[in-house]
């Protein structure tokens, strides 16, 4: 028996994490079960990416809460696509428990070669399986993973009563799931690296704006740019583990860095966004062609690429393509160097300022 919990500074007590043992278990075993009240669009497309990363894997996922408090539409569409993804290969399918609202949070995993049974129990939902260097998700989270085989077998029967006399197959309830509106809230809004600014502020910022400016275009490379999340996963701690969805760069040409003095070369900056936000950023790489947030990549996938789903322009686990942008209506991004300056993090040295904005409708 194992404590394990989340991962927020300045709480870190020295015991494992639920996102790392998860990824570690579910590397190991060659059948996995799922039992929480509650899924989010994004962690159910991170198992999509894990079964069709590992498509000899048998996965069970029963959600307890779907049928009492209801999905989204995109939430809808994407369990669909899990569930056809499963029951067409025979290697499992997805749940929705009728009989009683499920509030409970179980993670079982099963080496079928070794016959080791062991489970996560605790107050995780799905959507921590996520793992998010800075993200926060708005709850500290503690679970407690089991080897014991008393208490496994127990959770075993009490998963398999779940599945199979409180719960029908998703394709059987889908009709009768109640449709709630996708939250409003923004894709940033519980990051904690991240600044919400007020409006009036904002606009007082922006009247810095310098005579430097850099058009950006959109690119859609196959698996690079925006669309990293279909390249090749990174290798480690016992699973090859998918790019998430929001992880995401812009590659920027030589010919836009060139194009005017004073583009922010192999550099961290602070950029304020057309729609309030306080992001650092950097730029890397040959030639310095990557523009990304600093330390968690994520966090400008989620920025740009959050606003393009707002709009319904685009789907999680969709590539982003010309005919997206069209729908978006911009394919560039407008970076403006502000006459201003800003400390680091560290506060150890000042940052330049800029203005990055990505409005839709503009073409």
């Amino acid at each position: 028996m194992e404590l394990l919990s989340s991962e927020f500074t300045p709480s870190k007590f020295g015991v494992n994490t639920f996102t790392h043992k998860w990824e570690r278990l579910f590397g190991e075993s060659s059948e996995v079960r799922i039992c929480v009240g509650y899924i989010s669009e994004e962690s159910v497309n991170l198992l999509l990416k894990l079964v069709d990363s590992y498509p000899e894997k048998h996965l069970d996922l029963c959600i307890g809460m779907a049928q009492f408090d209801g999905l989204s539409k995109s939430q809808i569409r994407i369990l669909g696509d899990l569930h056809t993804n499963l029951k067409t290969r025979g290697k499992g399918g997805v749940y929705i428990v009728q009989t009683f609202p499920f509030h409970g949070k179980i993670h079982m995993f099963t080496n079928t070669l070794s016959s080791l049974r062991t489970a996560i129990l605790g107050s995780s939902n799905l959507s921590n399986i996520i793992r998010q260097e800075g993200i926060f998700r708005g709850n500290f989270e503690v679970d407690v993973y089991i080897d014991e085989a008393s208490i496994t077998d127990q959770l075993t029967k009490l998963c398999d009563s779940l599945v199979n006399h409180a719960s029908v197959e998703y394709d059987h309830a889908v009709d009768g799931i109640p449709i709630i509106n996708s939250t409003s809230m923004n894709a940033l809004d519980e990051v904690r690296e991240v600044q919400k600014i007020e409006p009036s502020t904002l606009e007082a910022i922006f009247r810095s704006a310098t005579n430097i400016r850099f058009e950006i275009p959109i690119k859609t490379e196959e698996r690079s740019s925006l669309n990293v999340y279909f390249g090749k996963g990174r290798a480690g701690n016992g699973i090859v583990r998918p790019r998430l969805w929001y992880e995401a760069a812009l590659i920027v040409d030589k010919s836009v860095i060139q194009s005017s003095a004073g583009y922010p070369t192999f550099r961290s900056f602070w950029a304020y966004t057309d729609d309030g936000y306080r992001i650092l950023m950097r730029t890397g790489g040959g030639n310095s062609k990557n523009l990304e947030s600093a330390g968690d990549l994520s966090i400008f996938g989620r920025w740009i690429k959050g606003r393009m789903e707002a709009e319904g322009a685009l789907d999680m686990g969709s590539k982003v393509t010309s005919e997206v942008l069209s729908k978006y209506g911009n394919k560039l991004l407008t970076l403006v160097k502000l006459d201003l300056q800003e400390m680091s993090p560290d506060g150890q040295q000042l940052l330049e300022v800029w203005a990055i904005s990505f409005a839709p409708g503009k073409d």
